[in-house]
């Protein structure tokens, strides 16, 4: 079985949890993952000293934990071990968890409520650990554990961890001599993004309407985007397990009527295992239901994306006698009505992300109906990012370093049957300017629309968009544009950097503008974009733009970024309306620990 990237934590991923550990004398660098990196910057001392200045340390060591609490639920299994066996290793040891990205009060809470425990806190919604940290990818992935010393304000290690053993721990401790400095990225965290040259500023006018939550909520960061059909507002945040649902009065206040969650009966849907065996998934918190995202079915009904345990035996390590199990992330849509009351869940086939595992891996972050009984999703072939083996090396089909792999067939939609839950296709291309960059399927995801048997997409990234029938998107109709790369402007390719996860930092710049929010109408196409104005994607690191075009002149008839209404609001996420054809701008709003959607209207 192959060792799929923590890049695809919310794709289909296998774990196979082993029941030996490493040699008592292994070293730290054995248990760090390979692929995401981190080191300290050189000259950044005094950064390190002053980011934990406000702990009331009692030794000069301290052991932290980094991760954005909610982003990835499963690996977060360490976070609540860190404290116990750290301690078992180093009785006197001092611990910190360090809460990244997220709202503090929210993220405070999130951890009581979690149970997880350290002798210090740091709650770091402005990523200020950039200032003495270099990571090799874009955004913080995963989770990672920092030693540090604070009289010379070095980091002594530091890494991606997944593993809970004692001698990992062991090896922590005994481990003195700093890592040398390294600066992995050429995008720093100083290097800020204006908006593109074609981003076209002008009057807005904005209906404002409250969005009261309840009392006992506190909203981290939306997981995907808010979604909004008639008087039903859904947000998912990554801080919670369920989406919450909000019904607009005749007052124009949006009130929490109920929140859409897993239900009991389904949290075991894929559990081959019981008894014992079941026990020790729940006690080591392995049995994560991740809620990726949250939208609308046609017809109305609740869609809720989530990530379930599917835990079954190792029946080849069974017949000798061993005990094993495998765990699964299981994607799976449940359904709700109007009145939140449970559907029938969609399952996917049951072959459908094994069947062809070797060449392609799906994600389940976003589900696009198209009306009828279809929907897509997106898909990735497997290579480079999404995982690259050496093996792919020289290969013209799985080497996205060669030009000759975008000669051949790079889909990255998957239309699927909703009732059968089986693939109907692959579709899509990855467009030209991917081969100038090299940069395969990093920057690709797929996004979708349809209605009345026709349907528009196209990569989120490279701004072009598809019209064809459901029936068959490789049919082509028409071709648009919702915005332009110039493959001029990319920067030229680093082969020192192939292969590697920061090659694409380089490009961050060049793709900083996404497609988020699509709908097609009978006279339009509506597309919401994402801008990133950072290297680093984060808090507040983003603006975002709406494009209007004609879908019979293909003509660009409105285009503007969209403002906030105040400069201190945050927009927590932006999308369109799901009305067939009343389709409106609109995002949600956070401002001092109020909420609010707020619909953008052109003057």
């Amino acid at each position: 079985m192959k060792k799929v990237s923590l890049l695809l934590l919310l794709a289909v991923i296998s774990i196979l949890f082993s029941t030996y550990p490493l040699n008592a004398f292994a070293q730290i660098e054995d248990y760090l993952d390979e692929t995401l990196k981190l080191s300290q910057k050189e000259g950044s001392n005094e950064k390190l000293k002053e980011y934990f200045s406000g702990i009331d340390a009692l030794s000069d060591t301290l052991y932290a934990y980094l991760y954005i609490p909610g982003r990835s639920p499963r690996m977060e299994g360490y976070v609540y071990s860190f404290d116990r066996l750290l301690k078992h290793a180093s009785p006197g040891a001092e611990t910190v968890i360090i809460s990244v990205e997220q709202d503090e009060d929210a993220a405070r809470l999130y951890n009581e409520r979690q149970g997880y425990k350290a002798d210090h806190y740091i709650y770091d919604e402005e990523q200020r650990y950039l200032d003495f940290i270099s990571i090799n990818s874009i955004g913080l992935r995963g989770t990672y554990v920092l030693k540090v010393a604070l009289s010379s304000g070095r980091l002594i290690c530091g890494g991606a961890v997944f593993s809970t053993y004692e001698d990992y721990f062991d090896a922590l401790v005994r481990t003195t001599e700093p890592q040398p400095y390294y600066t992995y990225a050429a995008a720093a965290r100083s290097a800020a993004f204006g908006l593109p040259d074609d981003a076209v500023r002008t009057g807005l006018a904005y209906s404002r309407l409250p969005v009261e939550t309840p009392a006992d909520v506190m909203f981290g960061e939306l997981s995907g985007l808010p979604a909004m059909k008639g008087c039903t507002l859904l947000l998912c945040d990554e801080l919670n397990e369920g989406a919450f649902c909000f019904k607009r009065g005749a007052d124009g206040v949006f009130r929490h009527f109920g929140t859409a969650g897993i239900m009991d009966d389904e949290k075991y849907l894929y559990f081959k295992v019981s008894g014992k065996a079941k026990d020790y998934v729940m006690r080591h918190r392995m049995d994560y239901y991740m809620l990726i995202s949250a939208g609308f079915l046609d017809g109305g009904d609740i869609g809720l994306s989530y990530s379930i345990p599917f835990v079954c035996y190792n029946e080849e390590k069974c017949q000798r006698g061993d005990s094993a199990l495998i765990y699964f992330n299981q994607p799976i849509i449940l359904v709700r009505d109007s009145l939140l009351r449970p559907c029938a869940p969609m399952k996917y086939e049951d072959d459908f992300f094994d069947r062809d595992a070797d060449e392609y891996i799906y994600s389940t972050s976003a589900y696009y109906p198209l009306g009828g009984d279809v929907m897509a999703l997106s898909c990735w072939k497997m290579s480079y990012p999404i995982d690259y083996f050496e093996e792919f090396n020289g290969i013209p089909e799985q080497d996205p370093f060669m030009d000759e792999f975008y000669g051949y067939d790079n889909p990255y939609l998957v239309t699927v049957d909703m009732k059968s839950g089986r693939q109907l296709g692959k579709y899509g291309k990855l467009p030209d300017v991917a081969r100038k960059t090299k940069t395969g399927y990093y920057f690709c995801h797929a996004i979708a629309d349809g209605r009345d048997g026709e349907m528009v997409y196209g990569d989120s990234y490279s701004g072009n968009l598809f019209l064809a029938p459901v029936s068959n998107p490789d049919d082509v109709k028409r071709t648009y544009k919702a915005f332009s790369l110039n493959p001029a402007h990319a920067p030229v390719p680093d082969e020192s950097k192939f292969r590697t996860m920061e090659y694409a930092e380089d490009y961050s710049h060049f793709y900083q503008r996404q497609m988020q929010a699509l709908r097609l109408t009978d006279k339009d196409i509506h597309c919401v974009m994402s801008i990133s104005l950072s290297a680093n994607t984060g808090v507040n690191d983003f603006a975002y733009e709406y494009v209007r075009i004609d879908r019979e002149s293909g003509d660009v008839v409105s285009r503007y970024v969209i403002d906030k209404q105040y400069p201190d609001e945050e927009i927590m996420g932006c999308n369109l309306t799901s009305d067939k054809d009343d389709v409106r701008v609109f995002y949600m709003s956070r401002r001092g620990g109020k909420y609010a959607v707020v619909f953008v209207d052109e003057e």
